[in-house]
């Protein structure tokens, strides 16, 4: 589920693309705006 968010995995430690969790977060506030 998370894996279209992982940029990158090194010693194990997943590394997350921020730009794309960002958008989801943006996403994620609209839809919940209550507007």
């Amino acid at each position: 589920k998370m894996r279209p968010y992982i940029f990158m995995e090194r010693n194990n430690i997943h590394i997350i693309d921020l730009k794309k969790t960002l958008q989801a977060l943006e996403k994620w506030r609209n839809d919940h705006s209550g507007t």
